[in-house]
């Protein structure tokens, strides 16, 4: 197969290991087919293009193994000897079929995400142009589904059973997020005028869902565009940002839109329907349960789930810790903060599609992440890792420090 063809389906990949499954959800209510069926169909699909791309970069000799990819793997393999030893020994204790570990874990975290291990490149332009047509989609979808919802603005909404309100929340903040980037790179005014609705269809479906994570994500990327913007083009965007700033506060009080901060607030807040948040409420009890876990066993670790809860504890940091000890746990640290120091690096230097994917599930699994089940995290920082090694500017630094050392 041509260079040419194996980028097109590595291109396909990207968009379907982030976005078959919020799509197949709605396939499913539309076709009237056991929602089970297409969601198992989707993962198939996922990892028969990822064998496929596995078999294809081997035989081109396109893989990039850095040291990206040997802290994965021996992360990988310890959390792997874990998963086996607990689901055959200790299933009885976990709150998810055993089976789950293996299927999302080793098959959708942890096989799907080498592909992204290689040496291609990504018209991030055109990929980008994909991500905000299929997002746009769902939330557009979603929002139908929730409009005739009596929770509607008084609890955290998903768009249908099977895509609940954190995953419909964080595809929300994607598609504001990719709708300001790419009015950055166009000129026509109507393109304009649709990205600016596009963004407010996504702002509004994550007003409707309500999760934190995703709204804290969008506040980060949202102020580093302005930063951005503003050195870029100050006076002009110094105008437009007033004008934009002036329209919304005259909807505000035209339409009477204040509630929305009284909402904000009380989702931050941990309340919603004047009642305590089951979830802010319920996270300190994990929290606090996981780190008992850590000190019972800090050497070498404790289970892969909170075995108070059944549950993982919604931080991929502290579940590092809990289930591998603090060997296990200092290594996922050194993992994950290099993940993060490059991410955060491309995402002010060049503020690219691929930067705002990897940005978000390192803010998202902070919130509600997790070793096996966020593989949006593992396939985030595979694609920085082969982004900071084929980036022309990461080259010339390299190559500037390469020579200054020689």
């Amino acid at each position: 197969m041509r260079l040419a063809r194996i980028n097109k389906l590595h291109s396909t990949y990207v968009v379907v290991v982030f976005l078959i499954f919020p799509l197949s959800s709605f396939v499913s209510d539309f076709l009237g087919f056991e929602s089970n069926i297409i969601s198992i169909l989707s993962r198939v699909i996922t990892a028969a293009i990822a064998v496929t791309l596995l078999f294809l970069l081997y035989m081109k000799r396109l893989f990039y193994f850095n040291w990206f990819f040997w802290m994965f793997l021996f992360f990988w393999l310890l959390y792997s000897l874990h998963i086996f030893y607990d689901t055959a020994f200790d299933g009885d204790l976990l709150g998810t079929d055993p089976s789950n570990y293996y299927l999302f874990g080793l098959v959708l975290s942890f096989l799907c995400a080498i592909p992204f291990f290689n040496k291609l490149d990504i018209n991030q332009n055109r990929l980008g142009n994909y991500f905000l047509f299929f997002t746009s989609i769902i939330c557009f979808l979603g929002l139908l589904n929730t409009m005739n919802s009596a929770d509607l603005f008084k609890y955290r909404v998903g768009s249908n059973e099977r895509l609940n309100p954190i995953t419909f929340s964080n595809i929300a903040a994607l598609q504001m997020s990719i709708s300001l980037l790419q009015t950055t790179k166009v000129k026509k005014r109507w393109l304009h005028i649709l990205y600016l609705l596009l963004f407010i269809l996504g702002a509004v479906c994550l007003l409707v869902s309500g999760s934190k994570s995703p709204t804290v994500f969008f506040a980060v990327f949202f102020l580093i565009f302005l930063y951005k913007s503003f050195i870029k083009k100050p006076i002009s965007f110094s105008l437009r940002f007033a004008f934009v700033l002036c329209l919304i506060i005259y909807f505000f009080i035209v339409y009477d839109l204040f509630f929305v901060f009284d909402l904000l607030v009380a989702r931050f807040a941990g309340f919603e329907g004047g009642n305590i948040d089951e979830g802010s409420g319920g996270r300190v009890s994990i929290y606090t349960e996981a780190i008992q876990q850590f000190i019972d066993s800090p050497i070498w670790g404790s289970f892969i789930e909170v075995k108070a809860t059944k549950q993982y504890p919604h931080n991929i940091l502290l579940e590092a810790f809990m289930v591998l000890g603090i060997p296990g746990g200092a290594l996922f640290c050194l993992l994950y903060f290099s993940f993060f120091i490059r991410t955060v690096y491309l995402l002010i230097k060049r503020l690219d599609l691929l930067s705002i994917i990897a940005f978000n599930g390192l803010v998202l699994s902070l919130f509600s992440g997790s070793l096996a089940f966020g593989s949006e995290f593992w396939y985030g920082y595979a694609l920085i890792a082969a982004t900071y090694r084929n980036s022309s500017f990461f080259t010339r630094k390299l190559t500037a420090i390469t020579e200054i050392a020689s």
